[in-house]
């Protein structure tokens, strides 16, 4: 039921339009780079970002990937780069709860 062709199919059905960003996700040739924060430095993810942030100027944004826990994602790092940015980042944690992506994480500046 999650697979991109199903989940496209079932958000059409709710009236959600889906769009696959390819080059946001962490399946990463690791000969070019060693981790997702070195690919983040990318042109390849440069615009793939900039895609997202710029359908996010003017539609509600969900970015979303396999792994559940954003915390042991790659999303921890594309919503600290999106909250740099100025973008209000919420993490959905349950069907009627989301929490914000946490400052914490911005004030280690470890990740640019």
């Amino acid at each position: 039921q999650f697979t991109k062709e199903a989940l496209s199919h079932s958000l059409k059905e709710a009236g959600i339009h889906y769009q696959h960003y390819a080059d946001l996700g962490a399946r990463l040739d690791t000969n070019l780079y060693p981790n997702y924060v070195s690919y983040m430095r990318s042109e390849t993810f440069g615009n793939a970002i900039e895609k997202l942030q710029a359908q996010a100027r003017h539609q509600v944004v969900a970015y979303m990937c396999a792994e559940a826990n954003w915390q042991q994602c790659h999303r921890v790092h594309v919503s600290t780069y999106l909250q740099k940015q100025g973008w209000q980042v919420l993490h959905i944690t349950a069907k009627d709860a989301a929490t914000p992506h946490p400052l914490e994480i911005l004030k280690q500046g470890k990740l640019f």
